[in-house]
């Protein structure tokens, strides 16, 4: 398989320094919720980059611990410095002056050159470790010897939050060895920072504690978010090495966060390596998972192409697959997004359904349905920092309606009846609490069978303050597509479990939801459907929600009503990266995402880009087209192809969050998304190269 790959040459751009870090970032997972990350030109641009951001309580409670390395070549008098950091009136070091290349593959690489010195730096993360290794290939074909140090910047705080002298109170602490040291923040329940080497050794900083910090580092995304965006970072000591003249060394800088402090030998054994470790081997075996990934990815879908953007997809889905600390799960974006439940039951079929990884979809679908609470899917597992607290947050109308649609997805792909037997009763304490009434005003209106909610509760659920930006309390129109489907599919379990009272139940209401939807939604003014219809009030916002009365498995509607949403969707909504949230034509709409939080937020769901969203589009197209080749080969070179082109852009290798309403549609919010990969990725197998799934006849039956 050819080698996959993302180059870039800085020095070819026609952009200042800032619009380079700003527009590249690259992020490496550790599978457990943490990270490494930042720009190609090593300068941090966000709060949230770091070489090891660890999750302490995979997959949250996630620190920055080492938020940077600063390295310089010296030789004689002259030294040459590799970083480059913004400051508030300038950039300082301009290491980026001297960077040739930056190469993401496995893993980034970035490549350095000043005359007759050579430095490769690679970065890489080992597997379900909060452990990050730095890799130095230092070539020296000078006639001088030259001494190679690396200055750690440290932290020790929440990727939320921002670290200023004049706020805090506590210092570091350290415990040192001939190349590895121990450091610890002050305050109580800190997680400890180890760094060692194989080959440089460590000194402490032998200037004054006051001295020690890099004060007013800037991250420019942050400025432009209206956030807080100056920084002070901890310069504890150095590492180093001689480099003779006319020769080469590889050396190696280990960042692993632990919960207590512990000796060299100590971290060296959690990490499963030795003084002597073979580096090459390590770093072949992760890259060989990489290759494995995509080698049982096309024994499933041998017709698939081979293209590059296919094969990154791929990469970016197993990055959102994680451990929890008690199950499996699934990261709704990277940074700054925990495991979402909405989000991991819409992506659970792009992520693991259609790449064949049938166990880690049942590992996520028992996790959550430990958490089912009066009938509600988590909406999201907490994360605030430092002080982390237990909980859960069950504030969603959908997300639990995903959830019984991915356990059929689930079942389509597997015909896994034991396992959907299992789960029988958490899907029947589900459907009763929607029934007769769950938290949040969640319940069946006894009169037309249509499912009502308060506000809030859907997908889209931006909120400022006490201010809720698109409410869309009383029946949303997605709503309504996903509680018929999960009538359909509980009508086809209940009949395949021989439950038949449950049988007549469901039957009964989803025939009664059929009866009553299409009289309730139909907008004639517009030829499509109301977003939400609460009592006697209809908005008849156009927005993307009606889709999913085509795209879902069991549509509401008839095929000449079907094609007019569609064509107002094509119409009104379709960019080359998504769906806009918001027609430009309502007097709400927003072009741009941008500006501090209110402003963001205000926009978020009026008239902002959702990458995700072309995947039932593409399926709502493909669908109504009856599947023919065509039609399919259409939908990937005017849908597919113009969308996937971002995954060299923004967030390396994979697919923002969201982007402007307009041209150029810019990315924005997450680099890394899950539900903007996992989405296309299964229109791109089930719909456009029509692989079905493999018991799908079997599990649909007559229904």
């Amino acid at each position: 398989m050819s080698r996959l790959e993302l180059r870039y040459d800085p020095s070819q751009f026609d952009m200042t320094p800032l619009q380079i870090a700003s527009s590249f970032e690259w992020i490496v997972p550790n599978f457990i919720g943490g990270y490494a990350s930042s720009s190609i030109l090593g300068a941090n641009t966000r709060k949230y980059h770091g070489l090891l951001v660890a999750s302490m309580k995979p997959p949250l409670k996630r620190t920055v611990l080492l938020n940077k390395l600063e390295e310089e070549i010296i030789q004689a008098n002259r030294v040459f410095k590799l970083s480059t950091n913004f400051y508030k009136d300038t950039i300082y070091p301009e290491g980026y002056k001297h960077l040739k290349n930056f190469v993401l593959a496995h893993f980034p690489c970035s490549l350095f050159s000043n005359n007759r010195v050579t430095i490769q730096k690679s970065i890489s993360m080992i597997h379900q470790k909060n452990a990050t290794i730095i890799q130095y290939r230092i070539l020296n074909l000078d006639d001088e010897k030259l001494r190679f140090v690396v200055y750690p910047l440290i932290n020790s705080r929440s990727f939320h939050h921002i670290t200023r002298l004049d706020e805090i109170n506590w210092q570091f602490q350290q415990e040192i060895e001939e190349n590895y040291v121990n450091i610890v923040a002050t305050y109580k329940d800190a997680p400890y920072l180890s760094l060692f080497s194989d080959w440089c050794g460590y000194k402490e900083s032998n200037l004054p504690e006051k001295q020690r910090w890099y004060t007013n580092l800037k991250y420019p995304l942050e400025e432009r978010r209206g956030e807080v965006f100056l920084e002070d970072n901890y310069s504890p000591g150095s590492f180093s090495i001689e480099v003779e003249p006319a020769s080469w060394e590889t050396v190696h800088i280990i960042a692993f966060a632990t919960d207590t402090s512990q000796s060299e030998a100590t971290a060296m054994k959690q990490l499963n390596i030795q003084k002597n470790t073979d580096w090459e081997a390590l770093l072949e075996f992760e890259k060989y998972k990489i290759t494995e990934l995509f080698n049982e990815f096309y024994k499933l879908h041998d017709d698939a192409t081979k293209a590059d953007w296919l094969k990154w997809l791929i990469r970016a889905a197993r990055s959102f697959v994680v451990k929890r600390t008690n199950g499996n799960t699934v990261i709704a974006g990277y940074h700054w997004f925990s495991d979402w439940g909405r989000d991991t039951f819409i992506s659970l079929p792009g992520l693991l359904l259609v790449t064949g990884q049938y166990k880690e979809a049942q590992l996520i679908l028992s996790t959550f349905a430990k958490y089912c609470k009066n009938g509600l899917i988590p909406n999201r597992f907490l994360d605030l920092g430092i002080t982390v607290m237990s909980g859960e947050e069950y504030n969603t109308v959908d997300g639990t309606l995903w959830y019984i649609y991915a356990v059929y997805q689930y079942l389509k792909y597997t015909n896994d009846f034991d396992f959907v037997n299992e789960l029988w009763p958490v899907l029947k304490s589900i459907m009763e609490a929607h029934i007769d009434g769950a938290d949040f005003n969640i319940k069946t209106d006894k009169t037309d069978g249509l499912l009502s909610h308060g506000p809030q509760l859907t997908w889209m659920d931006a909120r400022i303050d006490d201010w809720n930006v698109t409410p869309r309390e009383g029946k949303a129109v997605e709503i309504q597509a996903l509680w018929y489907n999960v009538l359909q599919i509980m009508n086809n379990l209940s009949r395949r479990l021989d439950d038949s009272v449950s049988l007549t139940n469901y039957t009964a209401l989803s025939n009664r939801v059929k009866n009553n939807f299409e009289k309730t939604f139909w907008n004639e003014q517009t030829n499509c459907l109301y977003d939400v219809v609460n009592k006697d009030e209809k908005d008849a916002s156009i927005r993307p929600n009606q889709l999913f009365v085509i795209s879902l498995d069991f549509p509401l509607l008839d095929y000449q009503k079907q094609k007019l949403i569609l064509d107002k969707v094509w119409e009104k909504l379709l960019t080359p990266y998504g769906l806009r949230s918001l027609s430009p034509e309502d007097p709400r709409y927003v072009a741009a995402y941008q500006g501090d939080r209110w402003k963001r937020d205000s926009s978020y769901h009026q008239g902002t880009v959702w990458g995700w969203l072309l995947g039932p589009f593409i399926t709502s197209f493909v669908k109504l087209n009856k599947y023919k080749p065509q039609w399919r080969k259409f939908a990937l070179e005017t849908f597919l192809e113009p969308y996937v082109v971002q995954i060299g852009h923004a967030g390396l290798g994979s697919i923002s969050e969201i982007f402007d309403g307009e041209y150029p549609h810019f990315a924005r919010g997450c680099i890394s998304q899950a539900w903007s990969v996992a989405e296309p990725l299964r229109a791109y197998i089930e719909d456009i190269l029509y692989r079905r799934p493999t018991h799908e006849k079997s599990v649909v039956g007559d229904q």
